[in-house]
């Protein structure tokens, strides 16, 4: 699904880029994706993985909040590459399967 498609990369990019985790990290961590109608939160990890009080906190502001703990939020093998260096790492998303390798030049 597109939106699937939006969600996931911007999850990654803000993970990335704002809050600084590897790659690894921001493309294994659990995602969300909130739907305007109908008005759903819907988190993908099982809650016992998310910060103690989050869905509380989120019912009490008023979203409507579901897990979706057998539904998957998009995926994205991903690739990172260091300016610096040039040395590209690749990430492959558990979700789809598959691995990242590396060819030799």
């Amino acid at each position: 699904c597109i939106r699937d498609s939006i969600n996931t990369v911007l999850e990654i990019l803000v993970q990335t880029t704002f809050f600084e985790r590897s790659l690894t990290e921001a493309v294994d961590g659990p995602r969300f994706h909130h739907q305007w109608l109908p008005d759903l939160l819907s988190l993908e990890a099982d809650w016992s993985q998310l910060p103690e009080n989050l869905v509380t906190d989120l019912k009490r502001m008023g979203h409507n909040v579901s897990a979706r703990e057998s539904a998957r939020q998009g995926s994205a093998h991903s690739i990172e590459v260091d300016l610096k260096s040039n040395i590209a790492t690749g990430v492959a998303d558990w979700r789809r399967g598959g691995a990242a390798i590396a060819v030799p030049e």
